[in-house]
């Protein structure tokens, strides 16, 4: 494909070329960049490309909050500066309540996100509301139960919907929705979102929330996934998972849909994970694989690191989504490429030439 313009520069001889926004909105794609370098008396060269450009997971974002609820804000620009994500990406918006949504304000509401979304470009695939924000909707969607009751839903699910949840008034399917059988263990394959967007032209949004008892903890929230992410990073992630099942052992023989027994399974699925990865059960050779006082040490470290880099704003990412190290600044999102192959012809005037032209 052919996509852009581009611009050349005598010294050094460089082309660059400014990609349209709507280039790869939902998955990368492979382009070709070329380019013809020309000065009399010289036969031309000829260079191309093949690169693949993609949007990172980062530039992909717009985060909620609301700028009357004092800490939202403070939230939101928390993980903003972990991610290293634009200004821009930031999306005020209001309710009359942090809790609850009045279905009256439902519509108005979506239509600011939508806004926030529209000035990013098509290649928004997930919707951040943090602290502040409400998280439920009453008034507006009949009980799945007894639908002439209005219920009081979960904001979040209906803003999978985008603009059309406004015209939800009854419980809905969610269409990208995978079922699995937990009591056999069998699952559909992981499919990334940008797949199942770019088979559905309906305007969809993957909503994640960032929340706590308090301003505090929802960035003390952000601080945690930065220092685990930093572990990770350095091989030395470590530590307990407790899993909390309601009905303890035998495990139940059922998985009706709806029942405890159903729920309980998708709790086991945990366990069957781990199990798989031989981390359960537990036994004194796996936590001597572990030291856990230099963990904890590690742990401390880390956080008290990224806690300041986050609060001060230069903590940013790298286009995979690690930490970047504090002092780094942020830069306009713009899609990420990268070199596939190279060709070109040389002319018999030696050393390339300021490129005159390019496309």
């Amino acid at each position: 494909m052919t996509v852009g313009d581009a611009t050349a520069t005598a010294d050094p001889a460089t082309a660059s070329w400014s990609l349209p926004a709507d280039i790869a909105v939902h998955l990368p794609v492979v382009a070709t960049a070329q380019a013809i370098v020309t000065q009399a008396g010289c036969d031309d060269i000829e260079l191309s490309a093949e690169v693949t450009i993609g949007w990172p997971d980062a530039a992909r974002v717009v985060v909620l909050y609301d700028p009357g609820v004092a800490g939202s804000s403070d939230v939101a620009e928390a993980y903003r500066a972990f991610r290293g994500m634009d200004a821009a990406q930031l999306c005020p918006v209001s309710s009359p309540d942090p809790t609850v949504l009045p279905g009256e304000d439902f519509e108005a509401f979506v239509d600011e996100v939508s806004a926030c979304v529209a000035a990013i470009g098509p290649r928004v695939h997930y919707v951040v509301p943090v602290w502040g924000v409400p998280y439920k909707v009453s008034g507006r969607v009949g009980d799945l139960g007894n639908p002439a009751n209005l219920a009081t839903v979960s904001l979040d699910a209906m803003l999978f919907f985008a603009s059309a949840s406004k015209a939800l008034t009854q419980p809905a399917q969610n269409p990208v929705y995978q079922p699995g059988d937990s009591l056999n263990g069998t699952y559909d394959p992981y499919r990334p979102f940008g797949e199942l967007r770019e088979e559905d032209p309906a305007e969809r949004w993957l909503v994640a929330r960032i929340d706590g008892a308090d301003a505090q903890a929802a960035i003390d929230l952000v601080d945690r996934t930065a220092a685990a992410e930093a572990l990770a990073a350095a091989g030395q992630l470590a530590g307990t998972v407790y899993v909390d099942g309601n009905r303890g052992l035998p495990h139940p023989t059922t998985d009706g849909f709806g029942s405890y027994e159903g729920g309980e399974w998708n709790i086991i699925g945990v366990e069957t994970v781990f199990t798989a990865a031989a981390l359960y059960p537990w036994s004194p050779t796996t936590t001597a694989r572990n030291s856990a006082p230099r963990r904890r040490r590690s742990i401390a470290r880390t956080r008290s690191t990224t806690r300041a880099g986050t609060r001060s704003g230069t903590t940013t990412t790298s286009s995979s989504g690690s930490p970047a190290p504090s002092g780094a600044t942020s830069t306009p999102a713009r899609p990420a490429t990268s070199a596939a192959t190279r060709t070109g012809r040389r002319g018999r005037c030696g050393a390339a030439s300021p490129p005159r032209s390019a496309r």
